[in-house]
């Protein structure tokens, strides 16, 4: 029934008789560290093959409180598309998430701000709302996540909502050293074509270091 429910979601969601025009893919494989009291980076290397693109992608994660993660982030693109004229963006990204459960189910708010300081081209800056929901999977020796997310974007400027991207994805740890991450979105752009894109994450998981203990006499 659980999952009736997001099922039902997502479709109604989903734009009827929306064009999509065309499609992309995004392999991000990265590294992650983790500490039991939350705090969290992670390094990605992003490819898009179909766009050109080259990402660097910078996150923390620090917890605020029980609700509230502090999550700043740094995003390098690199186009290699002769048609665009600026071929270097620098993005600074403060976000705050806010967060809390309903049984097993895991609400997100995420509120980002990003700078985008590009090459040839005017600075925009975009406001990022995203509202995520995750339950996990049921299972011992994998911990797995499935999550449904929408996300609207709004630009600074021009005082209006420009893109919306819905999506359902799935998150898995495998053997404690490994994450899997993939989603898939619909994209409604505002002055664009719609566009549907497939993100792929492939994680190593890195630990601190664990203390010894002293003998107990």
């Amino acid at each position: 029934m659980k999952w009736s429910c997001l099922i039902i979601l997502l479709s109604a969601s989903c734009p009827a008789g929306a064009q999509i025009r065309k499609h992309s893919d995004w392999f991000l494989p990265g590294i992650h560290w983790r500490d039991s009291s939350g705090t969290r980076f992670s390094g990605q290397f992003g490819w898009n093959p179909k766009e050109s693109i080259r990402a660097i992608y910078l996150q923390g994660f620090f917890p605020v409180g029980k609700h509230i993660i502090l999550n700043p982030a740094y995003l390098y693109l690199h186009f290699a598309d002769p048609q665009i004229t600026f071929r270097h963006e620098h993005g600074l990204m403060p976000a705050v998430i806010v967060h809390f459960r309903i049984k097993r189910w895991l609400i997100e708010d995420r509120n980002l701000f990003w700078n985008r300081i590009r090459t040839n081209a005017p600075d925009i800056n975009i406001y990022r709302n995203r509202l995520k929901i995750i339950h996990p999977i049921p299972g011992e020796k994998v911990r797995a996540r499935v999550y449904f997310f929408d996300e609207a974007f709004f630009l600074f400027g021009e005082n209006r909502w420009i893109r919306n991207r819905l999506a359902i994805g799935f998150t898995a740890d495998i053997y404690s050293r490994f994450n899997i991450d993939a989603f898939y979105v619909w994209q409604q752009n505002r002055a664009q074509p719609s566009t549907t894109i497939l993100f792929v994450m492939v994680s190593f998981i890195l630990r601190p270091v664990a203390k010894k203990e002293t003998n107990r006499q």
